[in-house]
C-alpha cells in the first residue's frame, strides 16, 4: 500500500467547497493511474472498507480511498507562508486542506479487508466488508513499477496538474506531499 498525504493551503480567492477539494484531489489521483495506461472512475464502492463518495476504482472495485481534515487559521499562522507569497494582506483566515489517499499496490485483499470485517461484527455492525470489491493496482498491469518509481509518478501527478493549469482554475500556494509505503515481503526468508 502507499499512503499519499497532500497538504495544500486553499487559495484566497477561491472559496472552499468539501466537493470541489475532493474532485481536485482525485483529479491528481487519476492523473498518476492514466499515467500506467489505467482509467479509473470516483465514486462510492458499496461492501468496501471506509466507503464513501470519492475512491478511485477500476472497473467497479476499489483501489483507493480518500479522507481530508479542513484547518481555518488565521492569516499566515503556522503555514509557513508570509504576506509576501500573497497570504496576509487582508486574509482574515487561511483555509489549510490535508487529504488522504490510500492505494491498494499489491494487496492481498482478503487480508486486508478480515481485520475490518471483525471489528464490524464484534461491534455488531451493521455494514459487511467484501474482500471481491477491492483491486489492487498490481492485478492491472504486467509489470508492476518499483515503489521508487511509483512515487515518482505520484510526485509528478501532483505537481503536473498543478502546473498545468491547476484544477478548473484552482491554484493552490503551497503544496507538501508525503508519500509512504507499506511494502508486503513476496519470498519471506524461513
Amino acid at each position: 500500500m502507499i499512503n499519499v498525504s497532500y497538504l495544500t493551503v486553499w487559495p484566497a480567492n477561491t472559496p472552499y467547497h468539501i466537493q470541489t477539494a475532493y474532485q481536485y484531489f482525485c483529479t491528481i489521483l487519476q492523473s498518476f493511474f492514466h499515467q500506467l495506461g489505467i482509467a479509473t472512475t470516483v465514486g462510492d464502492t458499496p461492501g468496501s472498507y471506509c466507503d464513501g463518495d470519492y475512491n478511485l476504482n477500476i472497473a467497479g472495485k476499489k483501489v483507493v480511498g480518500t479522507a481530508q481534515k479542513i484547518l481555518r487559521l488565521g492569516a499566515g499562522a503556522s503555514t509557513g507562508v508570509g504576506a509576501e507569497a500573497g497570504v496576509g494582506a487582508g486574509d482574515t483566515k487561511q483555509t489549510v486542506m490535508l487529504a488522504q489517499a490510500c492505494l491498494l499496490i499489491d494487496a492481498d485483499c482478503q487480508h486486508i479487508v478480515a481485520p475490518v470485517s471483525l471489528c464490524n461484527q464484534l461491534c455488531d455492525h451493521p455494514d459487511r466488508i467484501e474482500a471481491e470489491v477491492h483491486t489492487p493496482l498490481s492485478a492491472h498491469l504486467v509489470e508492476l513499477p518499483t515503489t521508487e518509481q511509483l512515487f515518482q509518478l505520484l510526485t509528478l501527478s501532483v505537481y503536473g496538474t498543478i502546473a498545468a493549469c491547476g484544477w478548473q482554475g484552482l491554484r493552490p500556494r503551497l503544496n507538501i506531499v508525503c508519500l509512504s509505503a507499506i511494502v508486503r515481503e513476496t519470498n519471506p526468508k524461513e
